[in-house]
């Protein structure tokens, strides 16, 4: 299932708040409830910033319990990015043990390559690669990215796809978009029924749309 939206302008919301790990394993899922899969998406979630000239900034989080084998290769986590008009900066990167305690992603090992190797014409193409340590099964990875573009692609336009769904089961899914309150949005669903809740914040000046799916299975 997913969402399409474009629109254009604003200025966006909060980034996505960390909860404590011995929160997160508290929360977190048994195989039992899943017995077919090899990882769950506990979150899923990103907020978005969207400036007039069609810049923006969006962060995204995402809380994975690995159950098996079959899951780890979650923790592999690729983010492409265009360097000629896109920053990326790594939030977070973490793997929380079943017995609490926190392996954390070093800086110098997280990759930055090109893309597509060898062509000249698509070295502005990149990839991040980080590999979330010590994994067991019954681990939780964590991650966190901000992408900030700074160079609009078609100026005072943004446009976004949203997926809620994964090739394993999603607890929980949601992303936020902040707009001035002027500037329309336009919104084409696939196999997704949910409507976004909408708020008006910064003294009516901007609106503020969230979609959130729960539950989503594979």
């Amino acid at each position: 299932s997913f969402v399409f939206l474009c629109g254009a302008s604003s200025l966006a919301h909060a980034a996505v708040v960390v909860a404590d790990p011995a929160k997160i394993l508290e929360q977190a899922p048994s195989p039992m409830d899943y017995p077919h899969a090899g990882s769950v998406v506990m979150r899923d979630e990103a907020d978005v910033v969207v400036k007039e000239n069609g810049t923006f900034t969006m962060t995204s989080h995402q809380i994975v319990k690995i159950f098996n084998l079959r899951g780890r290769g979650r923790a592999e986590v690729k983010l492409p990015y265009n360097s000629s008009y896109e920053k990326i900066k790594i939030d977070l990167a973490r793997t929380i043990r079943k017995d609490g305690t926190v392996a954390e992603v070093q800086p110098d090992t997280i990759a930055d390559d090109n893309l597509v190797a060898g062509y000249d014409l698509y070295r502005d193409i990149r990839v991040k690669t980080l590999s979330l340590p010590a994994l067991e099964d019954g681990c939780i990875i964590e991650y966190q990215w901000t992408v900030e573009r700074n160079k609009p692609v078609m100026p005072g336009n943004y446009w976004e796809e949203w997926r809620s769904q994964d090739y394993d089961p999603v607890i929980a899914s949601r992303l936020s978009v902040t707009l001035p309150a002027a500037m329309p949005l336009k919104a084409s669903y696939h196999n997704l029924s949910v409507e976004p809740v909408v708020t008006s914040s910064g003294k009516g000046s901007e609106k503020t749309w969230v979609w959130e799916v729960k539950n989503s299975s594979a």
